[in-house]
């Protein structure tokens, strides 16, 4: 049986584990199930994006239950980890290939175009542009490269920023309203609670008050009583001056208490 976990990341950059399943075989049909039980489970409602490996029956699965529904992304760090095997280990260990293709394809920053300019220098520098599996791996970077994951966002950044825009201007123009009187005098009448605009357009309120408690004790390494090993422990006995012992009669750290001289009855 295979093992299938379904493991997101919630807003506090966690990993949480939605489920799992047990698969007979890694064909379509087995994945295809796995994925319409997990859709049940979640109330029908489809993720924004799942990161699998490269995997035939999982790509067919996908697309039969989720089709365009969901973005579909190939784990980077399977395919990096092929990179030494399919390169060779000796340009890995005595090039500065490795260091240089991580830093292109994990650039945050880096925009398509100039993504598709460093890999190519990269890898025409270290003679490598006839290898089959970096070509195929090319030929499918949408699916696992970062640069190009934001052109591919189904949330569109300008119509969110628009949205807040107006939303700042809204708020801003009803904090103070103008009342017109009779006389045609205007005077500025009673603000408006902006809390209470921003509570609305987020789904909650802000509290009254606050109440901020001191901070416990921190239990970190170096704080409170460290415990004493063995060695330091006999050290500190033998650092004690030595007295005589009522029950055996010598110079010692023990006194007749603790004496391992059996008592006389």
């Amino acid at each position: 049986m295979i093992f299938a976990p379904f493991t997101g990341v919630d807003h506090h950059k966690r990993c949480v584990t939605f489920g799992a399943g047990l698969l007979i075989n890694e064909r379509k049909e087995p994945f295809a199930w796995l994925f319409t039980k997990f859709l049940e489970a979640m109330g029908g409602r489809y993720p924004l994006c799942i990161i699998t490996d490269e995997d035939l029956g999982i790509e067919g699965g996908l697309k039969k239950v989720f089709k365009d529904k969901v973005q579909h992304r190939y784990c980077m760090w399977h395919i990096l980890k092929k990179l030494p095997e399919k390169v060779g280990p000796v340009i890995c260990r005595e090039t500065e290939f490795l260091k240089e293709i991580n830093s292109c394809v994990w650039g945050e920053d880096v925009e398509p175009a100039e993504f598709e300019e460093r890999w190519t220098a990269i890898v025409e520098a270290h003679g490598l542009s006839d290898n089959e599996w970096l070509q195929e791996k090319y030929g499918i970077r949408h699916f696992w490269i970062p640069a190009y994951f934001l052109e591919q966002s189904p949330v569109n950044c300008d119509e969110l920023l628009t949205i807040l825009r107006e939303f700042k201007e809204r708020v801003l123009a009803e904090t103070t309203s103008s009342v017109v009187d009779d006389g045609g005098n205007s005077s500025i009448g009673k603000k408006r609670d902006k809390n209470a605009e921003i509570g609305m357009l987020l789904g909650t309120s802000v509290p009254s008050e606050i109440t901020i408690l001191p901070p416990r004790q921190c239990k970190n390494k170096g704080s409170g009583k460290r415990m004493i090993s063995q060695r330091e422990r006999a050290g500190e006995v033998n650092k004690k001056p030595l007295r005589r012992c009522k029950a055996c009669g010598q110079m010692a750290n023990h006194d007749s208490r603790n004496c391992d001289r059996p008592k006389d009855h």
